[in-house]
């Protein structure tokens, strides 16, 4: 049979219409740039959660390392804000101001998809200048001076020089460092911003300490001497007044701490839901090579951040045993926190009656107990009220004194002529015992119908 001759067709029988296939899902791209980052992203997490101790008491007493932390992560939003923002001003230019930006996006839709995307609220970089000029009292001018020198780093400066590179020749590729940079805010982000917030149960007090020395060039503070620190033993520093230019939109809250939050009542929600809302609009008006990009670029944003970490180690020279400590004292936490658990769970079992605590009782209950102490207490007083000895003791007005001791009843009383003791004869002891035969029944009675009431007798 020559290579020319058609081949011949088997058709498939019909697909059952009873068992219809259900139809492949389809991921939007943000859940695409998830689902691809997630191994990386994992990383980079454990990375920050393990060092973010180090910035706090007790292995420091001033916040001079978490403001080198924020000196190599400020020029990262600094430099993708300016790039979009320069993409959307030089596309509205005429004569184009920057040719290579308005080269690469001459699209009218890259240019309508990058500017619905940029939401004011969330724009992190004037933030992040904020806090470094609150925590430190330099003016703005010095900050920026100190991000130009912590730029020039060896890691930070490649990643600087790679975003502009790909934003330049690709200017959808903004989407990934919007998505990956902002939506980390709300994620992982909240959980840094309690840790930062509590800073080792000093709370606001730590953020006010001078901050001494901060230099990205070099280490930040005494490391002999944070080494030494515990919780014990963290001196009380006394408060800095200082004085700065810088504007504080939320001054209200814990100072130096702007970066982490938002204006607003919903502290960003609203930003965080219109965000993803707007993304997933616009993502159907991308083609499938600039969706490749984005989640690509996506990647290597983390990629970055991973080595990002590894240079502020090498920067605060954080070493073996600092990172072995905090996970030690992680681990001790859980245990002890384990152990507390187990034994509450083991004191449960131990005391199986803690289902009829009062915390656990229906209400009804409780209305049952209180009815039936109610009835045994009236009807005790009544019967004490019409006995005939009560009524004998009033009446006589004698002191009577009755001790139950070997079946003995005796009646003492004081008389004129002195003390002298009159037994009682069997009359007597009748006429006595025979309220409280009374009395006891009645209790036997109520306490079946209190039994009864709680379910721990049944009838029938």
């Amino acid at each position: 049979m020559s290579g020319d001759e058609p081949q011949p067709t088997v058709s498939s029988p019909p697909a059952s219409s009873s068992s219809p296939t259900p139809p492949e899902r389809r991921y939007t791209l943000s859940e695409r740039i998830n689902i691809e980052t997630r191994p990386i992203h994992s990383q980079l997490n454990r990375l920050i959660i393990v060092r973010l101790p180090l910035a706090l008491p007790p292995y420091t007493d001033n916040p001079s390392r978490y403001v080198s932390g924020i000196l190599h992560i400020a020029p990262i939003y600094k430099n993708f804000e300016s790039l979009w923002e320069r993409i959307l001003i030089t596309s509205n230019t005429p004569d184009g101001s920057d040719t290579n930006l308005t080269e690469n996006c001459g699209d009218s839709r890259i240019h309508s998809i990058l500017s619905h995307l940029r939401l004011p609220g969330l724009l992190r970089a004037s933030r992040l200048r904020t806090d470094i000029c609150v925590l430190t009292g330099i003016s703005e001018d010095e900050v920026q001076e100190q991000l130009e020198t912590v730029a020039q780093n060896e890691k930070l400066a490649a990643f600087i020089a790679h975003t502009k590179e790909s934003v330049e020749a690709n200017p959808h590729v903004l989407l990934a460092y919007a998505w990956v940079l902002y939506m980390a805010l709300f994620s992982g982000g909240r959980y840094l911003r309690a840790s930062l917030e509590e800073a080792g149960g000093f709370g606001t007090s730590f953020w006010t300490r001078d901050p001494s020395p901060v230099r990205p060039e070099s280490v930040t503070g005494d490391r002999a001497r944070r080494r030494s620190l515990s919780t014990d033993t963290i001196p009380m520093y006394r408060h800095s007044r200082r004085v700065t230019t810088c504007s504080d939109p939320i001054g209200a809250l814990t100072p130096g701490l702007q970066f982490f939050h938002f204006l607003g009542d919903e502290d960003g929600e609203d930003l965080k839901s219109e965000f993803k809302e707007r993304v997933n609009e616009t993502s159907p008006l991308l083609t499938a090579s600039e969706s490749e990009d984005i989640i690509r670029e996506a990647q290597i944003i983390f990629e970055f951040m991973v080595d990002m970490v590894g240079e502020l180690d090498s920067v605060m020279e954080t070493d073996c045993d600092d990172i072995d400590s905090v996970r030690l004292q992680k681990n001790t936490n859980q245990r002890d926190s384990i152990a507390i658990h187990k034994a509450h769970i083991q004191n449960r079992h131990a005391c199986p009656s803690h289902s009829l605590e009062p915390s656990h009782l229906h209400p009804s209950t409780k209305t049952q107990v209180e009815h039936w102490t109610e009835s045994v207490a009236t009807t005790v007083f009544t019967m004490l009220s019409f006995s005939p000895l009560w009524r004998l003791t009033k009446d006589t007005k004698h002191k009577v004194h009755f001790a139950i001791n070997n079946k003995d009843l005796k009646s003492s009383t004081a008389g004129t002529e002195g003390e002298r003791e009159i037994d009682v004869n069997m009359e007597s002891k009748t006429m006595l015992w025979a309220p409280f035969g009374v009395l006891l029944l009645l209790v036997i009675w109520y306490g079946f119908r209190f039994l009864t009431g709680v379910g721990v007798v049944t009838t029938g």
